[in-house]
C-alpha cells in the first residue's frame, strides 16, 4: 500500500496507470488512454485515482463522440451531393469513397457513444469537483499538414473525397480539437488553441460534464433513431437500446 492508500505493484498501480493515460492523451492516442483509465476502475475501484479516472474517461468519450459524429456528418453531407447520380460498381467513385468513410466514422461514433453512455452513469455518482492536470500538445507539435490546416473537414462537406493520408490528417485534427474543447468546457475556461505544449489545470464540474455528455449522446441517438430517455436526479440520462454496429 502506498501513501495514497492505493494497492498495486510497481509496474501496475492506479498512479502508474493514470500517468500512462496522461501520456497517451498527450500523444493523442485517446483509445489507449481510455483503456488505461478503464483498468483503474476495474482493478482499483477504491483507490484515490478512481474518481479522477471516471471523470477523465468521460471527458475522452465525450470528445471522441463529438469529433467522430462531426466526421460522420461531414461525410454524410458530402455523399448527399451525389445521391441523385446513378450508383456504379466503381470502388473509386466519389459516392463509394464517401460512403465508405461515412460507414467507418458511424461505426466509431457508435463505439464511443456506447462508452459515453456508460461513463455518464459512473459520473452521476460523483458530486464533488475533480481536479485534473494534463499536458496537452500545442499546434506546433502537430504534423505539418494538420498544423497549417491544409486538409479540412470543409472539403469533405463539399463532396470532395480525401486521400487516405488527407482523411487521417482531418481525423487527427478533429480528435485533437474535440477533446481539447471538452477539457476547456468542463473546467469553465475560455478555449484557446495553444501553439506550444501547455499544462491545463482546473476542476471539472461533474454536473456540467454530464449535461454536455447528454447533449451530444442525444444527437447520436437521434441519428440512430433512438428516442427513449429517462431522468435521474433531475438530470436527463438517455437510455436507448444498446448501440450495435
Amino acid at each position: 500500500m502506498n501513501g495514497n492508500g492505493d494497492v498495486g505493484s510497481e509496474t501496475d498501480s492506479p498512479r502508474l496507470l493514470f500517468e500512462e493515460a496522461q501520456k497517451e492523451i498527450y500523444r493523442l492516442s485517446f483509445d489507449k488512454a481510455y483503456g488505461f483509465l478503464l483498468k483503474i476502475n476495474e482493478r482499483y475501484p477504491d483507490s484515490s485515482y478512481s474518481e479522477k479516472a471516471i471523470i477523465l474517461k468521460n471527458v475522452i468519450s465525450l470528445g471522441q463522440t463529438f469529433s467522430n459524429l462531426r466526421l460522420c456528418s461531414a461525410y454524410d453531407r458530402g455523399r448527399s451531393l451525389y445521391e441523385k447520380e446513378e450508383k456504379t460498381a466503381d470502388s473509386l467513385s466519389p459516392l463509394t469513397l464517401l460512403d465508405s468513410y461515412r460507414f467507418e466514422y458511424l461505426r466509431r461514433t457508435k463505439k464511443w457513444a456506447k462508452r459515453l453512455d456508460s461513463d455518464i452513469k459512473e459520473s452521476l455518482k460523483i458530486s464533488q469537483e475533480i481536479e485534473l492536470s494534463l499536458k496537452y500538445p500545442g499546434s506546433e507539435e502537430l504534423p505539418y499538414f494538420i498544423k497549417v490546416g491544409i486538409d479540412t473537414i470543409e472539403t469533405i462537406k463539399q463532396g470532395i473525397p480525401p486521400t487516405p493520408s488527407q482523411a487521417q490528417n482531418i481525423e487527427e485534427s478533429e480528435g485533437y480539437a474535440g477533446v481539447l474543447s471538452v477539457i476547456y468546457l468542463c473546467i469553465q475556461k475560455e478555449f484557446e488553441l495553444p501553439e506550444k505544449t501547455i499544462l491545463i489545470k482546473g476542476k471539472v464540474i461533474p454536473k456540467l460534464l454530464i449535461y454536455y455528455s447528454n447533449l451530444w449522446i442525444n444527437k447520436v441517438f437521434i441519428l440512430l433513431r433512438v428516442k427513449k430517455h429517462t431522468k435521474t436526479n433531475g438530470l436527463e440520462v438517455f437510455q436507448g437500446r444498446p448501440l450495435t454496429i
